[in-house]
């Protein structure tokens, strides 16, 4: 056992509470105004972008990337804000077992 063995666990732990704390967080956020409306802003620019898509000239290429890229976009933004919620229950669930 070295000198450092100990520290491993200690910021185990700290990270656990980060990402649990990260994740009530985007939580939270995400039922604020500013929440709402950034989801709702998110959603109507992959709908819209999706819509476009559907009558875009196939040969209009940069147009087709531009809609792509505001979806995807959009779409990381969504994913992002789970991915912190997913990532925190699951580092919560993580203290809870181990106290």
């Amino acid at each position: 056992m070295t000198e450092f063995d100990g520290d491993e666990d200690y910021y185990d732990q700290n990270s656990l509470f980060a990402a649990a704390d990260l994740g009530e967080t985007a939580r939270s956020f995400l039922g604020s105004e500013l929440g709402k409306y950034l989801l709702g802003c998110a959603k109507q620019d992959i709908d819209d972008a999706s819509a476009k898509l559907l009558t875009v000239a196939p040969t209009n290429i940069e147009k087709i990337r531009e809609l792509q890229t505001k979806a995807q976009t959009a779409g990381n933004f969504l994913i992002w804000i789970n991915e912190a919620i997913g990532m925190g229950d699951v580092a919560y669930q993580q203290i809870t077992t181990e106290d």
